[in-house]
């Protein structure tokens, strides 16, 4: 994703996309600004987040271009700053609310305002507002009950559970910390392969390709494999899941995920309509609009909002489901909810796009 707005910045900054309130820009304006974006991207991309921020806003200042705006968030939240991504996202959707990136940045900016706000959810025309975190409420007061006095029983008491002992505790926090470790590792293998793989597949085909294109293409099918590998080992190490010999009756699908457009909910209401089977969907309603869009396009489906559940409870709902549906309109670099779902012994349906043919075995 980052890749391909990168991509497009560049090929945008190149042509005359002002106002046209503004003069046209020289031909030594439209170089100057193409050269500081290569620079940011190849920064970016090898993880100079701070450089690459101070080179869009360069050649923001030589060219406007509202979509480096979008770029500079981008940036920001990938340095873990929402605060200051927030900030530019709104600039860009100020800038260009009509433009080619409007559904991206708005994604976005409703993802760091929830995350900021502490709030389930927020409408649109409120993203760009002050935040206004919602109130604590007093706790309720403790009503203190009178002492009970039992006399003492005759024979030996159960004391309840031991607890575990100090050897046990540590091998289950070494597990874990294996786990996440392996896990971390996958992620970040898994952004390589994506990287790369937007730069290719958003080059622009009237420009050269690199003299290292097929050294690219092959460092991106290494890092997928690495990321493969990682995350599935880091999931083994920090998950237990029961396998289910048979579907809950009435049979329904499940779908697991942010409910979002990039995550193509509407095809998976589709799908649900097109099988007739009822969908119970598990995951934050990041996009309350895109919801209200499908279940609109598909009135026949039968839909079930189980919302935000804790992994135990997860893992035990998706088991009941004859299948798990993943339609993701972007590319995934890697499908965990694909295998947590075969874990269980559940089919997924999913798109042949992204991580997925890679980790798993497809049938038509």
């Amino acid at each position: 994703m980052m890749g391909s707005i990168r991509a497009i910045a560049l090929v945008l900054v190149l042509v005359p996309a002002l106002a046209a309130a503004q003069p046209p820009p020289t031909p030594a304006q439209k170089q100057a600004a193409s050269e500081r974006v290569k620079k940011a991207i190849a920064k970016s991309q090898a993880g100079d987040h701070e450089t690459a921020v101070d080179l869009y806003l360069e050649a923001y200042t030589i060219i406007p271009q509202p979509l480096l705006l979008s770029n500079v968030g981008s940036e920001y939240q990938q340095m873990k700053k929402p605060v200051e991504a927030l900030k530019y996202f709104c600039k860009y959707l100020e800038a260009d609310p009509t433009g080619n990136n409007v559904t991206y940045a708005t994604a976005q900016a409703r993802t760091l305002y929830i995350e900021l706000g502490g709030v389930p959810s927020v409408e649109d025309n409120e993203l760009c507002k002050p935040i206004v975190k919602p109130k604590d409420e007093p706790p309720p007061p403790v009503r203190e009950e009178p002492a009970v006095t039992q006399a003492p029983t005759e024979g030996p008491v159960d004391s309840g559970p031991k607890k575990a002992t100090p050897t046990l505790r540590y091998v289950g926090f070494g597990v874990a910390i294996v786990g996440a470790g392996l896990f971390g590792a996958g992620v970040y293998y898994g952004l390589q392969a994506k990287s790369i793989a937007d730069e290719i597949t958003n080059h622009n085909i009237q420009d050269p390709w690199p003299g290292n294109i097929k050294q690219r293409e092959q460092e991106g099918k290494d890092a997928n494999t690495k990321a493969i590998g990682f995350m599935v080992g880091g999931g083994i190490a920090v998950a237990r899941y029961d396998v289910r010999l048979a579907p809950d009756e009435p049979r329904h699908l499940g779908f697991v995920g942010r409910i979002s457009a990039e995550k193509g909910f509407g095809d998976v209401v589709a799908v649900a309509a097109a099988t007739g089977l009822p969908l119970r969907v598990w995951g934050l309603k990041q996009d309350p609009t895109c919801w209200d869009a499908a279940l609109e396009a598909h009135p026949e489906a039968s839909v079930q909002d189980e919302g935000f559940v804790t992994t135990n409870e997860l893992q035990e709902a998706i088991g009941g489901c004859a299948a798990i549906v993943m339609t993701p309109k972007w590319v995934e670099a890697f499908g965990n909810v694909a295998i947590e779902a075969m874990a269980c012994g559940l089919p997924v349906i999913a798109y042949r796009r992204g991580g997925v043919p890679a980790g798993h075995r497809l049938r038509q």
